[in-house]
């Protein structure tokens, strides 16, 4: 279950969603809201998938990243 609370324009997110990057996704989509004054990000993830594309952007030649090919 998700929550969104708001107080004195600082919006706290909770809740558990499946991997870590969205997670930060999440909070970056609040942060764009016009008029907040901060953003309490405590939203919790089921799997840690920060590791697996650092090792796969390494391994990607210099130069190139992998960022938002998590689908593959």
């Amino acid at each position: 279950m998700a929550s969104v609370e708001v107080a004195d324009g600082v919006v706290t997110i909770r809740g558990m969603l499946a991997r870590e990057r969205e997670t930060e996704v999440a909070g970056d989509l609040v942060r764009r809201v016009d008029g907040l004054v901060g953003v309490d990000n405590k939203l919790t993830y089921r799997m840690d998938d920060t590791t697996y594309r650092a090792m796969r952007d390494a391994d990607a030649p210099r130069g190139v990243t992998t960022a938002g090919r998590d689908s593959e």
